[in-house]
């Protein structure tokens, strides 16, 4: 909530008011969130084995598999079947969000 009160007085120009309104107008005005798209870089490290001298890779956590987390792939697919929206608007709208694929991505391995 932000108060507004007048600065000045339009008639003779004193900004000094009584500390209570007479009357409040309200006005609400709506606004979408800017949407910021949360981006984890998991970074799968290969080493070598003290022991035998093997080069062993890390294990890629279920949610580092793909591209895309559960809530963006939820939501490329609702545009996609329920909106029947094609993979370029699909494409151009995520890029208003900050969010940027290319037109061939794949969910699996994706460029996210």
């Amino acid at each position: 909530m932000i108060d507004i009160t007048p600065e000045a007085c339009t008639s003779c120009g004193e900004n000094a008011f009584d500390d209570t309104s007479i009357r409040t107008e309200i006005r609400q005005v709506t606004e979408l969130p800017e949407i910021k798209p949360d981006v984890y870089q998991y970074n799968i490290h290969t080493c070598r084995c003290g022991r035998c001298g093997k080069h062993v890779k890390a294990n890629v956590p279920p949610e580092a598999v793909g591209a895309f987390g559960p809530r963006l792939m939820g939501f490329i697919a609702i545009l996609s079947a329920e909106f029947h929206a094609p993979k370029r608007k699909v494409v151009n709208l995520l890029s208003y969000l900050n969010i940027r694929i290319s037109l061939g991505t794949d969910r699996d391995e994706g460029e996210g």
